[in-house]
Formats: structure tokens, C-alpha cells, sequence
């Protein structure tokens, strides 16, 4: 009988968080994360200027990270066709990921979108929305504001 070994996140955050402090990371990235806390790191304007920057982590990790932990479950999309999302909470859109994005409700503040990686998207805000992209190198966001909205 075969054991399938179950995916353990600290050890794709110890080998993340290895090639991060090589490249000279900021204090920020502690090494001992949750999943939830190491994608809300790349969310921050310090973590999507590093990812750019130095096109960290690599497409490689972000799709190793995608088939051992569901990255859609929080709010990552690696290559993903067709991806079509109405007021995300700060989607990260990833690889050849091509989503269309919809944002109308100002209750949540500034929407913000991060794209890495070759990413593309076509965002569409309306009313009174304010929307921020974080778009990397290689990426590529279509702004559609209508009404009173702002993409930034």
C-alpha cells in the first residue's frame, strides 16, 4: 500500500522564505506565516514591489502552491482561463491567468487587484467603486471606469 504524503505548508514557506532572504526581503516576511497571512504579504504595496521587482516567487512556486493548496480558496489564481469575479476582496491574479472584473460596491473601500507574472485582466468599476491595480511587469489590466469610479 502506497502513503500520499499530505502537502505541508511549512515547508513550502521554509524553502519560499529561504530564496526571499538570499534575494534580501524585507522584515515583514517572518518565516513562520500561516497561508493566509504569506498571501496577505504579497497583497501589501511593500510585498507586490519585491514580487516585481525581483519576479518572486517564481511562476514555478506559485504553481506548486496552486496544486497543493487550492490557491483560489484564498483569493489566488494561477492560470486560470476565463476567471470572471464581481467585487473580489483583493484578488491576486497570477501566471496566464485572464479574468474579467467587476467592481460596484463602495461599502468595501478601496478595492485593490494584484496581478504578477504575465496576469491579465480587464477591470470594470462602476458607481462610485475606487479601485487600485498592482500590475507587474509582463502583466496587463484594462481599466473601465464608468459612472463616478476610479481605477487607479
Amino acid at each position: 500500500m502506497l502513503i500520499k504524503k499530505t502537502p505541508d505548508f511549512a515547508d513550502f514557506r521554509a524553502n519560499i522564505y529561504r530564496q526571499a532572504k538570499f534575494i534580501g526581503c524585507c522584515d515583514k516576511f517572518k518565516g513562520d506565516e500561516s497561508i493566509e497571512d504569506f498571501v496577505n504579504l504579497a497583497r501589501t504595496l511593500e510585498g507586490f514591489s519585491f514580487c516585481d521587482e525581483h519576479r518572486f516567487p517564481s511562476l514555478a512556486a506559485w504553481r506548486e502552491f496552486d496544486r497543493l493548496f487550492d490557491a483560489e480558496k484564498y483569493g489566488v489564481y494561477v492560470d486560470k482561463q476565463d476567471v470572471r469575479l464581481t467585487n473580489p476582496k483583493h484578488p491576486i491574479l497570477v501566471g496566464r491567468t485572464m479574468a474579467t472584473l467587476k467592481f460596484d460596491d463602495i461599502k468595501q473601500g478601496v478595492q485593490m487587484v494584484t496581478l504578477l507574472g504575465g496576469a491579465k485582466a480587464t477591470v470594470t468599476a462602476s458607481g462610485w467603486a475606487v479601485v487600485r491595480i498592482h500590475c507587474s511587469n509582463g502583466s496587463v489590466a484594462i481599466r473601465q471606469p464608468q459612472d463616478k469610479a476610479i481605477i487607479l
